[in-house]
């Protein structure tokens, strides 16, 4: 079987949340940038599943308890379908759904859609309603419409009341995930010799970026830090720690969190990088199958994944400007390819090794 070369190029963010609803358009396989622009070389297989195509992908056989196509009731005409109803249509299978664990892991690919991945670990059922968080971290992260990687394939992994370090740490062991971004909340419950350090600095060392929101101070009141700084998630170096700012009454929803253009109070060390966070345009709250939510999303729960996106689609963009296949991440190394010359603009070219 012949396949394009977008696959060789391709770029998966998993998001570690709560809950989403995976028939919004920002998820649709036929509204992504590479359906749309008429080049077949970077078009995607995404109706086959991702062990027949994905370079890296493991062996279903031997890394998974379970490994099973999962098809939706998606519409892809009609902007103005109810996203709940398209749900209530699939009730049965989304009732088939089972939990896993980091050795039992049951995975789930949904055709048609950018969704390469959808595990398991609390009890929710991989699914909810547009109002859950997951939903918002979500789109904004990798949406068609709302993402700052529309590019890119997602992994969804549920947490619910689930472990989360049991999620973590199967995703850092998953090499051809290139990037997890982190918003729930987590952080400081492990201190920072505690389970995980050793996989995250592995995970570091082989190129995997993983993403953690700093946090909006304790109970979220934007106002006393979080204590992350002994965190085995969001201390060491190597994790990139999120804040978040606010653009004042600069946004569709003419909200202000503080003065303009002030940060956010949230993290008890540096944070390595901020995000916009108050009133991002998001599906979080969407109605219809193509709608934006009427309150936007906000706090480092939106910095984050808007950052996590902003990486991995300039890491999609320089693995396809590498002329071959590109995919890779060993050794620290993310993107290899032939030479490219930038021109007499860049003198210092970025991908010129």
């Amino acid at each position: 079987m012949s396949l394009p070369t977008g696959p060789d190029d391709v770029t998966v963010v998993a998001t570690i949340d709560f809950n989403f609803v995976p028939y919004h358009w920002d998820f649709l396989a036929s509204k992504m940038p590479q359906a749309l622009d008429k080049d077949p070389s970077n078009d995607l297989p995404l109706d086959l599943p991702p062990d027949q195509w994905l370079p890296g992908f493991p062996d279903p056989d031997k890394a998974f308890k379970s490994y099973k196509r999962f098809d939706l009731a998606l519409e892809e005409k009609d902007p103005d379908v109810p996203l709940l109803a398209l749900d209530a249509k699939d009730k049965a299978e989304w009732d088939k759904v089972k939990k896993s664990t980091f050795d039992e892991v049951n995975y789930y690919w949904m055709p048609g859609t950018k969704v390469i991945g959808a595990v398991e670990f609390g009890g929710e059922k991989l699914h909810g309603t547009p109002q859950d968080h997951g939903m918002g971290v979500t789109s904004v992260s990798v949406g068609n419409i709302h993402g700052t990687c529309p590019e890119c394939l997602l992994v969804f992994i549920n947490l619910d009341n689930g472990d989360s370090a049991d999620a973590i740490r199967w995703a850092m062991d998953q090499p051809w995930i290139d990037v997890i971004s982190n918003s729930y909340g987590r952080g400081v419950a492990k201190v920072y010799n505690g389970p995980g350090v050793t996989e995250s600095h592995d995970a570091s060392e082989r190129g995997q970026s993983v993403v953690f929101s700093a946090g909006n101070g304790v109970e979220n009141g934007f106002t006393v830090t979080n204590n992350t700084y002994a965190s085995a998630e969001k201390g060491p170096d190597w994790m990139i720690t999120v804040g978040a700012v606010s653009p004042g009454k600069d946004n569709p929803y003419g909200q202000e969190i503080g003065s303009e253009h002030s940060s956010f109070i949230g993290a008890g060390k540096p944070v390595d990088v901020a995000g916009l966070g108050l009133s991002y345009p998001s599906a979080y709250g969407a109605t219809t199958v193509s709608g934006t939510g009427t309150s936007g999303f906000s706090g480092t729960s939106n910095a984050a994944p808007t950052i996590a996106g902003t990486y991995a689609r300039a890491l999609y963009t320089a693995r396809r400007e590498l002329k071959g296949p590109s995919r890779i991440q060993q050794n620290g190394v993310i993107a290899v390819g032939a030479p490219y010359k930038c021109g007499s603009a860049r003198p210092k070219c970025e991908l010129k090794d």
